[in-house]
């Protein structure tokens, strides 16, 4: 029954590693009219740091297997938000031909932090085609003027964490933790079976 119980347990954390699913849009994408910034030392640098007149947009790459749960996760720097900075996220949605808020970036001032936003459930079959997002930076347009710059953009499903928020640094994401789990659980359970 022990040695049932380990091969399930390994089985279940080996599954665990590949149900959710991310993709992450940076620096290294290069999609034109993206301003994803390449390394921390550019974060105020032109053209990444960017003001109310700069806004710009993005698409995902299409995540296809089924899932259950989406999330949008946008590393940003120097978000004010507890000072009054608004800086809206935004998706496409085909069927009703309209930008939807996803809500406002919620980071803090002078660090590089994600925000989470959890994708509605009508915006699947966007994650689906590639999800379309755009930024609306510094919403309100009034003095104080703020500045933001984003470091990268991951969509999500089922859970997958979104990886490191600083700019030029991999994702290694918790799917390769749970995998090195899963395949160490199963590398015991062939020792005892031995």
């Amino acid at each position: 029954m022990k040695k049932i119980l380990l091969a399930s347990m390994a089985l279940s954390l080996a599954g665990a590693a590949v149900a959710g699913q991310i993709d992450v849009i940076d620096s290294a994408d290069a999609q034109p009219g993206t301003y994803f910034t390449p390394t921390d030392a550019q974060k105020l640098d032109s053209p990444y740091y960017r003001d109310y007149s700069g806004d710009w947009g993005w698409t995902h790459n299409a995540l296809t297997d089924p899932f259950a749960v989406a999330t949008l996760n946008i590393s940003a720097y120097d978000v004010d938000y507890s000072s009054g900075e608004r800086d809206e996220i935004f998706a496409w949605d085909t069927q009703s031909s309209a930008w939807l808020s996803l809500g406002f970036l919620a980071g803090g001032d002078n660090i590089w932090q994600f925000s989470s936003f959890g994708v509605l459930a009508s915006l699947f079959d966007e994650v689906g085609t590639g999800l379309k997002v755009r930024i609306d930076i510094d919403t309100t347009h009034t003095s104080p003027y703020w500045g933001v710059s984003l470091a990268k953009s991951t969509l999500t499903t089922d859970g997958e964490g979104p990886g490191n928020p600083n700019p030029g640094v991999p994702d290694s994401g918790d799917s390769l933790l749970l995998l090195g789990l899963g395949l160490g659980a199963l590398q015991l359970f062939r020792r005892r079976c031995a």
